[in-house]
């Protein structure tokens, strides 16, 4: 992991290259034609550099969901992350170093639950249907 902890548009771009992009290659014709990209507006996300490279890789459009950053009301990773600094920061956990930082991060994706990722997913309709009832105030979620 590269110093410091923020991602910048060029190490997001990559982490797509290596990671997402041969994930999508794999699915079969009719589910890539029906994938819509989502991201929040974090600045590595709404770049000029990652604008081109989510084109250049056919998602602009329909194809593109952007949220607004950090909203856990709508964007079911923010749980996630919430989740990961519970753990990584238990106790009043904190560290010295990037590297001891980088091995809490990891020591703690490893305790949550494989099945989080799928019930926060699954809850987006619930939380959007949630969002129109209070016409777009915050759910606390």
């Amino acid at each position: 992991m590269p110093s410091g902890v923020k991602m910048d548009s060029q190490g997001y771009t990559d982490f797509l290259t290596r990671h997402f992009l041969p994930y999508h290659s794999a699915l079969p014709q009719s589910t890539k034609k029906k994938t819509i990209f989502m991201h929040d507006n974090a600045p590595s996300h709404a770049s000029r550099h990652t604008e081109r490279f989510l084109k250049t890789n056919g998602f602009t459009g329909n194809r593109l969901m952007t949220w607004p950053p950090q909203s856990p009301d709508l964007n079911p990773i923010e749980n996630y992350w919430g989740a990961l600094k519970q753990l990584l920061y238990a106790n009043g956990k904190q560290y010295d170093n990037n590297e001891q930082l980088w091995q809490g991060i990891l020591d703690a994706f490893r305790k949550i639950e494989p099945g989080l990722i799928g019930k926060l997913t699954k809850s987006v309709d619930h939380r959007l249907m949630k969002l129109f009832e209070r016409k777009g105030r915050y759910i606390n979620y």
